[in-house]
């Protein structure tokens, strides 16, 4: 069975990041714990349609992130924060790495720290209590099809009212 993204992302000017909330990869579940490299294997985003706040329209609206169109990270790595909070190192709980694309979906590991802020949010993923993460992303590409209207993009067909992202940068899970 596929993963459903299942919460609002937001959306707002260029520099600001989008988020999507997806559950850790069912296929692996608690089977992908590490508990030496303090780490689990993680779905960071799919295809799956998810709603977002546009602020540019200002109202929630249906999104797709195309895989082929993610810009990944040189050192396939970015932040795990929490709560997206990035105010201060104390937010960043470890890190996900590993990433790659795997056909329609962003798929890496999240690495705990050691460090006391981390262990809360790690003994709750080790005993089943968090099973989603959401991807912070910046939208680089998007393209608009209103209501009623189609559009082919990289030979797909897609129905709107929905944003078609098809270019994109994971910035923090």
């Amino acid at each position: 069975m596929k993963d459903q993204p299942r919460s609002l992302a937001v959306r707002s000017g260029a520099d600001r990041l989008a988020y999507r909330s997806i559950p850790v990869r069912s296929e692996a579940g608690p089977a992908s714990l590490n508990i030496d490299t303090r780490s689990v294997e993680v779905v960071g985003a799919t295809e799956d349609p998810v709603e977002i706040f546009d602020f540019e329209r200002w109202e929630v609206v249906r999104e797709v992130l195309l895989m082929d169109g993610c810009e990944l990270p040189r050192n396939r790595q970015i932040p795990l924060q929490d709560t997206h909070q990035r105010g201060t190192t104390a937010s960043t709980l470890g890190s996900y790495r590993e990433m790659q694309i795997e056909k329609d979906q962003l798929v890496g590991r999240a690495f705990f720290s050691s460090v006391p802020e981390a262990e809360s949010p790690w003994t709750k993923v080790r005993e089943g209590h968090i099973t989603d993460f959401s991807v912070g992303y910046r939208q680089i590409e998007s393209i608009w099809i209103p209501e009623g209207e189609s559009a082919v993009i990289r030979g797909r067909t897609f129905k709107g009212p929905l944003r078609v992202t098809s270019r994109w940068r994971p910035k923090e899970l």
